[in-house]
């Protein structure tokens, strides 16, 4: 005799939702520079400012959840060259201009973004 599916008491699935949606929500950075968003949908958007030779928040390694989209925001006083070497993007930033780079962090793994001219870190994204 084939086995009836279980039935959830509409209660007992609230909390499961509840619960799902508290730790599914969360996200971690090891550095200030994270901003992270409340569910995968939403943007993580990293912002680096690199001005008098500080890079603002200093250099660290920032926890990207897989899947999550992300923005990086780099600001430079300086003509610079940001690689980012998650998708090996470079793109030139003009003496006190920002360059962003958008993309799903769909592959695991540690990736570096850093400033080519200045020979600088600027972050390790751990995608994961």
């Amino acid at each position: 005799m084939p086995r009836r599916p279980s039935r959830v008491r509409p209660a007992t699935l609230a909390a499961a939702l509840a619960v799902g949606l508290l730790v599914g929500g969360c996200a971690a950075a090891s550095t200030p520079a994270a901003q992270a968003g409340t569910a995968s949908s939403a943007v993580q958007v990293i912002t680096v400012k690199y001005a008098g030779g500080v890079i603002t928040p200093a250099e660290g390694r920032v926890l990207v959840p897989l899947g999550h989209k992300v923005e990086i925001r780099v600001t430079s006083d300086v003509s610079e060259i940001v690689h980012n070497h998650f998708n090996n993007v470079e793109q030139d930033v003009a003496p006190g201009g920002t360059v962003v780079f958008d993309f799903t962090a769909d592959k695991p793994g540690l990736y570096e973004v850093e400033l080519h001219k200045s020979n600088k870190l600027l972050m390790q994204l751990q995608i994961q």
